[in-house]
Parts: structure tokens; C-alpha cells; sequence
């Protein structure tokens, strides 16, 4: 099946599409003001209250370290699409970090690391989509919600850390990760969308929630009939 990571699929449950209430939009109908650039090729927009936004310039290559600070200024946010299609090797985002724009790293095909900070609450719309040399990633602690197709195309990834934090998984969201062998999927997720492990056909799924076809009190009760559909099984709690 072929991948397109120039889209996001429309969501069956209304989620919202990545255009929509981008990160770094700061004024009714206005962008941040920009707020200079600085090292490694990233450029900086002003988001008010000695905060600011960061994204990359063309001419960014290799590995990034994003600092906290750009002058005054506290580093917040990634902007939307604020990374997309550049040659980013690796990316360390740091502490401070709350919110990444839809599409932030999307069309990063050389991207093999991404450390994601603990301020962070949750990972939007086709984030990672087409990363497809990703490795790893360990969602942290506080993120509640992976929104659609945000790791799709990720050929590559072999392990993906859920957190306790989470409530819901997008649409498609790890659409197309062929590599990935096992995932746990903690208590606390209510909604986990349509074909959200798709064409992941040596996945194996392990849900804390008791099988809702047994308790129809399960958390997974909420879950999308075809939330599983194309990986390769799912073990449900120890209740089951």
C-alpha cells in the first residue's frame, strides 16, 4: 500500500484537519512576528509574553539541538509545518516545549532521532508523517493525544513508547510503521480511531484494558470498531 505524506486523511470521528488552529497563530487572522534567527539554521517568531515559536530555515541540515531561549525570549512551540521536508538527521526539542504544530517534521526523510520533552501535552496531526528513517520515540509523560497520521510512513520504527497520560490515538496514526513488533497500550486511552495501526502486520498489541466484547465497562468500549484492523493481533488485560 502506498503512503501518501502529503495528506492527512480525513478523520471518520470530525478530528479536526491540520490547517486548522495551527501552533504559532497568535492574532485573529495575523502570524507571529518574526524574532530573528539564530544558529543551526533555526529562525524564530515573536508569540508575545516573552515566549517564541521555532522553525528551520531551507539551508538546515544534520542534527538539531533546539535551545530553550532565543535572547528573552522562552522557546514554547514548534511552528506549524516548521520543519517540514528538511534534512534534519536528528532533533532534540527542549524542555519548555508544550505544543508542535501540525506537521512539523513531516517529509523529514533523514530523520532517525526525535527526543520529545516532558513539557509536551500532545503530538498533532502528521507530526512525523513520512519520516520514514525514524527509529524510536518515546512519547512523554503528560501527553494526552497522538493526533492522525502523526507517524505514518515511518517504515522504520521498531519501538514506540506510550505514556500513562494518554486518552486517544488518531486516525491512522502509526499507518505504515511495517518494523513495529509491539506496543502497550495503557489504561487511560478512551478513543483510539479507525485503522489507527494500519499496515503494521507484525504488530502486536497489548492493551491494559480488559476485552470490551467481555466488560462492556472497558475503556476500549469507545475504541473504533476497525481500530486494530491491519495489525497482527491484540492481547487484551489480564482481566480479560
Amino acid at each position: 500500500m502506498g503512503i501518501d505524506s502529503t495528506a492527512v486523511p480525513p478523520s471518520p470521528h470530525g478530528e479536526a484537519p491540520a490547517g486548522a488552529g495551527g501552533t504559532g497563530q497568535t492574532r485573529r487572522g495575523r502570524g507571529p512576528r518574526p524574532a530573528g534567527a539564530g544558529p543551526a539554521g533555526l529562525l524564530y517568531d515573536d508569540l508575545g509574553g516573552g515566549a517564541c515559536s521555532v522553525r528551520s530555515a531551507p539551508s538546515l541540515r544534520g542534527d538539531v539541538e533546539v535551545p530553550g531561549t532565543h535572547g528573552r525570549r522562552r522557546v514554547v512551540a514548534v511552528s506549524e509545518s516548521g520543519f517540514r521536508n528538511r534534512a534534519a538527521t536528528g532533533v532534540s526539542l527542549p524542555e519548555g516545549v508544550a505544543r508542535i504544530g501540525a506537521r512539523a517534521f513531516e517529509g523529514c526523510r533523514l530523520l532517525a532521532r526525535a527526543s520529545l520533552p516532558g513539557s509536551l501535552f500532545q503530538i498533532r496531526e502528521a507530526t512525523f508523517d513520512g519520516c520514514a528513517r525514524l527509529e524510536g520515540i518515546a512519547v512523554p509523560e503528560g501527553v494526552s493525544r497522538i493526533g492522525a497520521a502523526a507517524f505514518r510512513g515511518c517504515r522504520a520504527l521498531e519501538s514506540a513508547s506510550l505514556p500513562e497520560s494518554l486518552s486517544s490515538i488518531g486516525y491512522r496514526a502509526f499507518d505504515g510503521c511495517a518494523r513495529l513488533e509491539s506496543v502497550f497500550v495503557p489504561i487511560g486511552v478512551s478513543r483510539i480511531d479507525a485503522c489507527a495501526f494500519m499496515g503494521c502486520p507484525s504488530l502486536r498489541i497489548v492493551a491494559a484494558a480488559p476485552d470490551p466484547s467481555a466488560h462492556p465497562s472497558s475503556p476500549a468500549a469507545g475504541w473504533d470498531p476497525e481500530w486494530s484492523f491491519g495489525c497482527g493481533g491484540v492481547e487484551w488485560g489480564a482481566d480479560s
